[in-house]
């Protein structure tokens, strides 16, 4: 999470809720462009978005009841690795999709 590497305790459980939302936001913000233009790989997309947000409330919850340390390393580890290759591959796919349809 940018700005909260040093977070601790209650300051990095609601460091991690306001990550989780603001993720939960966006995809649902995505997804709705998705099927306004009718994307045909809408449901993968959504599916992939479905995985990480089911990661992402696990771990959010495993915060809450104090157990951080799984949470801030799949933070630090896995997470940075899914956006880059989701957003290097299943969003740009998106954006060509989209630019096709202007």
């Amino acid at each position: 999470m940018p700005g909260c590497r040093e977070c601790r305790g209650p300051e990095f459980v609601g460091a991690f809720k306001a990550l989780f939302e603001h993720t939960s936001r966006h995809f649902a913000d995505e997804e709705a462009k998705m099927q306004a233009s009718g994307y045909p790989a809408f449901g993968e997309h959504r599916a992939n978005h479905q995985r990480i947000l089911g990661d992402m409330d696990r771990f959010c919850q495993r915060a809450v009841a104090g157990r951080a340390q799984m949470a801030r390393a799949w933070l630090n580890d896995s997470l940075p690795a899914w956006f880059d290759l989701h957003a290097k591959t299943m969003d740009s796919a998106l954006v060509v999709y989209l630019r096709q349809q202007a």
